[in-house]
Order: C-alpha cells, then sequence, then structure tokens
C-alpha cells in the first residue's frame, strides 16, 4: 500500500513537471508569434508609406481603424461570449449546444450586418444627396467610408478565430487572429507591387484588404474543419436544428460585452483625444500617437501570453469538484510567472533603449518630453497586463457587469485626470494620467475577482 503511494506522488511530480515544462514552451511560442506579429505590422507600415501616394496613408489609416472598429462590434459581444459559452459547451462535449451557438453567432452577425450596410448606405446616399460627394468613381470616395463596407467580413473572421481559442487551439488562434492578417497584407502587396506592378489607389486598396480578409477566413475554416471535436463542424454547416434552451443567456451575456466592448474603444483613444485638444503644439500629439504605438507592443505581449486562459475559465469556475479552482489557480500562477518575467525584462530594455526606439521615428520625435512620455506609457501598459487574467475570470464567470460598472469608472477617471493634468505638464501628463488610470484599474480588478469568483488572479505560487 505504501508503495503504491509512493508510486502515485512521483507520477504526479512528474506529471506535473511535465505540464510546467509544456506550458513554458507554448509561452515562449506565444511571445515568438507575437514578436513576429509586432514586426509583421511594422513591415506592413513601411511598406504602405511607400507605395501610396502623398496624404493617403493617414487617410487608409483612418479607414483600418474604423473597419477593426466595427468588425468588433458587429457581432454584438457574441464573439467574446463565445470563450464563456462555446468552451464551456467543448469541455463538457456538448455538441448539440456548441454547434447551436455557432449557428446563432452567425445568424446575430448576419442580422446586424444587414442593418449596418443599410445604415451605412443611406449616409452615404443622404452625404450624395448634399453634394458632399459628386457621384464620381468609387476611387473619389474616402476611403474610411467604403472600408466600413468590408467590416462585415472583417466580423466573421473575427468570430473564427475566437473559435479556434475556445477549442484551445491556442498557436493557431493567435496566428489567425495576430499574425494573419499582417501576412497576407504584406504578400499582397509584395504582389501588386514588384509582380503586377500596379499603381496603388483607394480601389487597390479596397480589393487589397478585401482579399486578405477573404484569406484569413478560409485559413479559419479549414483549421477549424480538422480541429473542432466530433461532428460539431458538420452540425454547423447542417440544416437540422436542435433546441438552444439558453439563447435567452447568450442574448443577455452579448449585450453586457458589447457594452463593455463599446467603452473600451472609446477608453483606447480618449487620452490621445485629449492630448490633440488641448496641446497646442501638433508636433507634441504627433510625439504622443508614436509614443502610444511604440508603447502598444507591451498590449501585444500581454494579449499573446493570457490567451491561453479563456478557455478554460467558464469549464473550471462551472465545475462541481473541489480541485476545479486550484487547477485554474495553478494555470494562472504558471502564466503569471512568464509574465512577470518578461515585464522585467522587456521594461528594462525599453527604458534603456527608449531613445533609439523612439528616434526611429525620425529626428523630430524624440525629445525628453517625448522619451518621458514612452517610459512612464510603457510601464502603465506592462503593469497592467496583469489585470488581464482577472479580467477574463469576472467576465467568463457571470459577472461580466462589474466590467462595466469599472469601464464608466475608468471612463471618468482617466478623462479628468487626463485634462488636469494634460493641462499642467503636457503629454507627459498625459501619459501619467493614462498609465495611472490603468494602475487604479488593475487593483481594483484583481480585488474584484478574489472577492467575487475567489481566485487570485495576481498569483505566483
Amino acid at each position: 500500500m505504501m508503495l503504491l503511494s509512493f508510486n502515485t506522488h512521483g507520477h504526479n511530480i512528474v506529471s506535473n513537471a511535465h505540464a510546467k515544462k509544456k506550458a513554458y514552451f507554448l509561452s515562449v511560442v506565444l511571445i515568438l508569434i507575437a514578436i513576429l506579429a509586432f514586426f509583421a505590422k511594422y513591415v506592413f507600415n513601411v511598406l504602405l508609406t511607400h507605395v501610396l501616394p502623398a496624404g493617403s496613408y493617414g487617410s487608409f489609416s483612418v479607414g483600418l481603424k474604423m473597419f477593426v472598429l466595427f468588425s468588433a462590434l458587429l457581432p454584438l459581444g457574441s464573439a467574446v461570449a463565445a470563450k464563456r459559452f462555446l468552451s464551456k459547451y467543448i469541455n463538457q462535449k456538448d455538441e448539440d449546444q456548441a454547434s447551436s451557438y455557432i449557428r446563432w453567432n452567425f445568424y446575430v452577425l448576419l442580422i446586424a450586418s444587414v442593418i449596418f450596410l443599410l445604415v451605412l448606405a443611406g449616409v452615404i446616399g443622404i452625404l450624395k444627396g448634399l453634394q458632399i460627394f459628386d457621384g464620381r468613381a468609387l476611387s473619389s470616395y474616402h476611403i474610411v467610408f467604403y472600408l466600413m463596407f468590408l467590416s462585415p467580413l472583417g466580423a466573421f473572421a473575427l468570430l473564427l478565430g475566437n473559435y479556434l481559442q475556445c477549442n484551445n487551439n491556442i498557436v493557431f488562434y493567435n496566428i489567425v487572429s495576430q499574425m494573419g492578417k499582417y501576412f497576407f497584407y504584406i504578400l499582397t502587396m509584395l504582389l501588386t507591387t514588384y509582380v503586377l506592378k500596379l499603381v496603388y489607389n483607394y480601389d487597390i486598396l479596397w480589393t487589397m484588404t478585401l482579399s486578405v480578409f477573404c484569406c484569413v477566413s478560409l485559413l479559419a475554416i479549414l483549421l477549424l474543419a480538422f480541429l473542432l471535436p466530433g461532428k460539431i463542424f458538420q452540425k454547423v454547416c447542417s440544416w437540422r436544428r436542435t433546441k438552444t434552451p439558453s439563447v435567452r443567456d447568450w442574448r443577455t451575456t452579448s449585450f453586457h460585452l458589447a457594452i463593455n466592448q463599446v467603452l473600451f474603444f472609446v477608453l483606447m483613444a480618449v487620452d490621445l483625444l485629449v492630448a490633440k485638444i488641448l496641446v497646442a503644439d501638433s508636433a507634441r500629439v504627433d510625439q504622443y500617437a508614436a509614443v502610444i504605438m511604440l508603447a502598444s507592443f507591451a498590449w501585444v505581449i500581454s494579449v499573446s501570453i493570457y490567451s491561453v486562459l479563456p478557455a478554460q475559465i467558464s469549464s473550471h469556475i462551472e465545475k462541481t469538484q473541489t480541485t476545479a479552482p486550484e487547477i485554474l489557480q495553478g494555470k494562472i500562477n504558471q502564466v503569471n510567472i512568464i509574465n512577470l518575467l518578461l515585464t522585467l525584462l522587456l521594461g528594462t530594455l525599453a527604458i534603456v533603449f527608449s531613445r533609439p526606439i523612439i528616434g526611429a521615428f525620425g529626428p523630430t520625435y524624440y525629445n525628453a518630453v517625448s522619451q518621458w512620455a514612452f517610459i512612464i506609457l510603457v510601464v502603465g501598459y506592462l503593469l497592467g497586463g496583469f489585470s488581464r487574467p482577472a479580467a477574463a475570470v469576472i467576465a467568463y464567470s457571470g459577472n461580466e457587469m462589474w466590467m462595466i460598472y469599472l469601464s464608466i469608472g475608468e471612463l471618468i477617471m482617466i478623462t479628468v485626470t487626463a485634462v488636469v493634468l494634460t493641462l499642467l505638464y503636457g503629454i507627459v501628463g498625459t501619459a501619467i494620467a493614462a498609465a495611472g488610470t490603468i494602475l487604479v484599474k488593475t487593483v481594483v480588478l484583481l480585488l474584484i475577482s478574489h472577492y467575487k469568483v475567489g481566485v487570485r488572479s495576481v498569483g505566483f505560487f
């Protein structure tokens, strides 16, 4: 009996060690994907500046941001809610519920897309009637408007990518969602520039974006066809209907998460908007915009590292076994250790090499003011990365309303502090307001996840 107990204990130790090695290896792979994605994004933007006519890069960038915004909003929160519901159904091997949920997602997206396209067409029709547009060729319209017509396709690609994450195919999820679009953009740009030798205009940019997201969607569909367990993919594609008793719960949760998404996108733009309004020197505003883009690498890294958690949170929290929360806590601890090491490493490198990093944008972008703004934002973003598991635990455990309350409080705080500190200290004050708000939000998220769900989201051991 003692021998059996000893063997079982030894087996558990070996199994835990193997699981940790596997988790660390996966984290390294995800970090590499994040770095490649950030590099691909950089190459894509450099290529754009070289092939586009003067004045077109800014317009296309704005159009692409609007495309991304509406692509995220059109599923009406159902894409985010999938990480709660679909992950649970897959883990429970409930193929009927899983396929029903995916079909419901597509139904929501279809209805929202039809309404969105009709409204968008109506707005353009009114503008044409007011002779703001004079009815010339498509290339004469502003790129922002007709890139928005592709938002339903972008939303479809987003849904498919999230399904890969729900199925715990984390590597493929990060490849599709983070790196895929930039890889296909670069490929099509090289093809159109050096093989077809086309001169870029808005028509080509629109067609290129259409092709890119068709390729991303097709890649995700092929992966899902092979990776989804059982007959979920076949049931989604079939016309056979199954009972969907959880639609009301799906709808309510998706609505709450959609509100939170809107607040999130507003929050992402508040500090730059305040700087744009209150800072008289446009060069300082350009510097702050560049600093935000450079510091965003911290978000990219944390998104990749913590992408292993959402697919497992709802299933572990809702399990009745007493060991389920301990398993989830162990997974969070492992990822937090990796994020802590990366935070120390990347934070040190960013501070030490801040001058050449900012100076790469040009001599007008680097000075002591922009350097301090960059350092403050990097520290805030890196420490704010530790809030990701807490936010996921709260959102996917049925406590998503707390995310809305917190986002509203965050919006009020960053607006007030950004206005006051920007008037006092310029863009350095704006950076202090943004980083300070993120840190306060992080602390509050950690407290809520602990007291509402019983998980220490900032645990390490």
